[in-house]
């Protein structure tokens, strides 16, 4: 099986056709494990925190009422702010250097 993503991970719905071109399928309906079909395209491109992962398949975490499974989904390297491309890690130290405990 291929990426299977830890709780806590930042992770980005993959985009339409770059599943099709994975998986097969046609303009309104990608075969991958649960089925990508042509109205969920508004997901793609959509981040969200994984909060479990079920039989290293389901994933849950985002706020629709899809089934989205592990093949749906890719991890987020980094963050982007103003189109500038930030480490994770140095973002959220700097944050943390600003925080007031």
């Amino acid at each position: 099986m291929g990426y299977i993503p830890k709780v806590g991970e930042m992770v980005r719905i993959r985009q339409f056709d770059d599943m099709k071109n994975e998986y097969g399928g046609d303009d309104d309906y990608i075969e991958c494990t649960f089925g990508f079909y042509d109205y969920m395209r508004d997901i793609c491109g959509k981040s969200f925190v994984v909060t479990e992962v079920k039989d290293d398949m389901m994933v849950f975490g985002h706020d629709t009422s899809f089934s989205i499974s592990v093949d749906m989904i890719e991890p987020v390297d980094d963050i982007v702010v103003d189109g500038t491309g930030i480490d994770i890690d140095q973002f959220n130290e700097f944050l943390s250097s600003y925080c007031v405990q």
